[in-house]
């Protein structure tokens, strides 16, 4: 990442952070961080390993206001069931945040470390999947501004 767009990404977890409030959890350390890369066998991307470490997940969602979104522990980052209903892209998709008890997840892809990770919603039983934003720093100022983008479409 560019130092103008890392400066942009802490800026805008900061933000989030702010939102969730005592909500956050505390920044994951090194070891946890290298403990959930050995449980998935893939490199957390730059712009994740910034997210967790700032705040690594959430106790409760964001306000309805900003998205009603839960980011999870990397502990508990998994894999999503790789269905015929789920792009190819995402073969190494992990689940790292939801919206409203589960009702619908958000997952970062794995695959790709040097480059912005974009963000992708998944829903139903079979899973069907759509990009949201194409980063995660987008994704966090979808939040933000609580952009329709963060919804399932019909």
């Amino acid at each position: 990442m560019y130092p103008s767009e890392t400066k942009e990404l802490e800026r805008r977890i900061g933000q989030v952070r702010a939102l969730l409030g005592p909500n956050a959890l505390h920044g994951a350390s090194a070891a946890e961080i290298e403990a959930a890369e050995r449980r998935l066998a893939r490199k957390v991307p730059d712009d994740a390993r910034a997210l967790v470490t700032a705040f690594d997940g959430s106790t409760e969602p964001t306000p309805v206001e900003h998205g009603w979104v839960t980011f999870w522990p990397i502990e508990r980052w998994s894999y999503i069931q790789y269905g015929s209903q789920v792009s190819e892209s995402l073969r190494h998709g992990v689940v790292f945040a939801d919206y409203s008890d589960e009702s619908f997840r958000y997952v970062l892809n794995l695959g790709q470390t040097d480059r912005p990770s974009p963000v992708h919603l998944i829903t139903g039983t079979v899973a069907r999947d759509r990009l949201v934003t194409s980063s995660l720093s987008e994704f966090l100022q979808a939040i933000l501004d609580d952009d329709e983008c963060l919804y399932p479409r019909d």
